[in-house]
């Protein structure tokens, strides 16, 4: 039988062959999520589900249709960005009399034996705590397993294992209406410093002035890494060499920059992780009104379509009066066909 991929960087040489291996994948795998040897395969069935070199390469050339599991032909976007999607959800929350609260911190977990029944959060006004029937969480999993096992050693040392990498988003201004016809370009090449650029006049015109358009450099980096600590001055100043490298805009366009700052914001697939994912998992099953949910909340790389429909997963099994455990146990197994389109 065929052998196993111990790595993603087996999976993609047997195939693309180490040609397309070395061009577009490794490099990429290497500023996005780290070294391709000691990363999983899983990130590369998820992320990149074409069948070999042949198929891409048909696929790149138009000579052959692509499949909406592996491209997405038309790419719908809210009006007024992103932001709508959760503006309306807490707009109906609040209209069928719940309550979201923003700008607030958990501090604790109140237990009864295996029930979490509170969770204590700081707000502005104070310390609060809210009584809950159910815990669904979308927070980082060590974060979780800190609040449920606080001063648990070994319980820490499993949760800091499941590592995850930061994010930089560092936006360009520049004296332009429109640069881009792409919802995003992929940048492998280790002289750009960022993996790719998007620009949200392509989503939306209407997200930027007249004559003034956003690009966006997306850099994915480590807690203490040359990226993480550099000024923002100076990551502005290094993704306008790259733009202006890639041709895409002349540097006299530019206007200003500013960088946003975002820990936590990948997991990190290591060859081990799912015995990793487990010992947690295993761990946090103690909890016995617990859901886990969300990007960092399974340690599940997905992106905000499948978090929508994860949401949409919890609610109905609440809703049909199911145990909290069972709903967990089935988006466990719902997640492993998330593929990530892009």
């Amino acid at each position: 039988g065929r052998r196993e991929a111990g790595s993603y960087e087996d999976y993609l040489l047997h195939r693309f062959g180490r040609g397309v291996y070395q061009l577009v994948f490794e490099p990429l795998a290497r500023k996005v999520w780290g070294d391709p040897q000691l990363l999983s395969p899983d990130l590369a069935q998820a992320r990149i589900p074409s069948g070999g070199a042949a198929e891409l390469i048909l696929r790149l050339l138009k000579l052959k249709k692509p499949t909406e599991d592996l491209d997405a032909p038309l790419f719908y976007y809210p009006k007024g960005g992103f932001g709508r999607f959760p503006e309306k959800l807490s707009e109906e929350i609040v209209r069928l009399g719940g309550r979201v609260l923003t700008s607030t911190a958990p501090l604790s977990l109140d237990r009864d034996g295996a029930k979490v029944t509170a969770v204590q959060v700081k707000t502005a006004g104070g310390v609060e705590r809210l009584d809950c029937e159910t815990l669904v969480s979308s927070i980082p999993i060590r974060s979780l397993s800190g609040f449920l096992f606080p001063g648990d050693a070994e319980a820490e040392a499993d949760a800091q294992r499941l590592q995850l990498r930061n994010l930089l988003l560092v936006f360009l201004v520049v004296k332009e209406d429109r640069l881009l016809h792409d919802h995003w370009i992929f940048f492998p090449e280790a002289k750009y410093p960022f993996n790719r650029l998007f620009e949200q006049k392509a989503m939306d015109a209407g997200l930027g002035p007249a004559g003034r358009t956003a690009l966006c450099c997306d850099i994915t980096c480590d807690e203490g890494d040359s990226q993480w600590t550099a000024s923002d001055e100076t990551l502005v100043e290094r993704c306008l060499e790259g733009v202006v490298e890639a041709g895409l805009v002349s540097a006299d366009r530019f206007e200003a920059g500013f960088v946003r700052r975002f820990r936590s914001f990948y997991p990190m697939y290591t060859v081990d992780y799912r015995q990793r994912v487990s010992r947690v998992y295993d761990r946090l099953r103690g909890a016995s009104n617990l859901i886990l949910t969300g990007r960092l909340g399974m340690f599940n790389y997905n992106n905000s379509d499948h978090c929508l429909d994860m949401g949409r997963f919890i609610a109905r099994g609440l809703a049909a009066g199911e145990r909290p455990g069972d709903i967990w146990s089935g988006l466990e197994a719902r997640v492993q066909s998330y593929r990530i389109i892009d």
